[in-house]
């Protein structure tokens, strides 16, 4: 069948008029395709953006709770510093406590062991107490001093020289050595006493030193040189000196020598 020259231009219009038409369904289709990959991709960017914000957020949060954290830290190694050092001062006090406590127990035990026949006096002169020569006895006390361990009062004892001086009656006899090793400890800041001893059946009184020790308790020293002594290279003894027993001088060098006993020891006056 033939067409009409007017049926064949609209023929060929249709046939050209459909790929057109195509063309313009796909690049529409295109567009709408990239404009949802578009809102896709803001709304996926918001969302993201909220993330990164809250996550910072929390971070700063986090940062400040841990700066926070870091001072009570530091606040609370302050305050078990200020504890340890407390502890540490109240473990010293206990300590010094301790000590005089030892101290005390020893005087106490001292006195209770000698019973009758002792006296103490405190911060007061021996004006009972004279030398051969008749000359009052005259103590200098220093506030300062302190009782002393026996490795401390040892070395002084024995580095003291007054213990070197001739016995030479009435001129220097027991009372001068006493006076003389009181008065030379206090200023070296050793607390010291002058202690009188009055023998059975003797009318002449003897005298000493004495010295509380933080570690061995009461320690009597006479470094006199006592007619009759063996008198060794150094005068320094300790002496056990108990009521109602015999005066015995045991020598520091050479340790253990034991000097002639002086008498039965019937009174103790002790003047700190």
């Amino acid at each position: 069948m033939e067409l009409t020259p007017e049926e064949g231009e609209k023929a060929e219009f249709k046939s050209e008029e459909k790929p057109r038409t195509q063309m313009r369904r796909c690049k529409r289709a295109v567009f709408i395709l990239v404009a949802i990959l578009a809102i896709g991709a803001l709304t996926w960017g918001g969302i993201t953006q909220t993330k990164l914000s809250n996550t910072r957020a929390d971070l700063v949060a986090t940062k400040t709770k841990l700066d926070t954290s870091q001072e009570e830290l530091a606040i609370a190694l302050d305050g078990l510093a200020t504890t340890q050092n407390q502890l540490n001062q109240t473990k010293d006090e206990l300590a010094t406590t301790q000590n005089q406590l030892n101290i005390a127990n020893s005087a106490l035990q001292f006195y209770q062991n000698s019973g009758i026949g002792v006296s103490v006096f405190s911060g007061i002169q021996p004006y009972s107490f004279t030398d051969a020569e008749g000359q009052w006895i005259t103590l200098t006390s220093n506030p300062a001093a302190q009782n002393p361990t026996w490795a401390q009062l040892r070395s002084f004892i024995l580095s003291d020289k007054t213990d070197s001086n001739p016995y030479v009656h009435p001129s220097y006899t027991c009372a001068d050595y006493a006076r003389d090793v009181h008065n030379n400890a206090e200023a070296a800041g050793i607390e010291t006493a002058l202690v009188i001893v009055t023998f059975q059946g003797k009318f002449d009184a003897h005298a000493l030193d004495a010295f509380m020790t933080t570690d061995q308790g009461l320690i009597f020293i006479d470094c006199s040189q006592p007619i009759g002594s063996i008198i060794p290279e150094n005068n320094d003894t300790t002496v056990v000196l108990k009521h109602g027993e015999q005066y015995q001088r045991q020598y520091i060098i050479p340790q253990g020598v034991m000097d002639n006993p002086l008498g039965i020891v019937v009174a103790i006056a002790i003047y700190w």
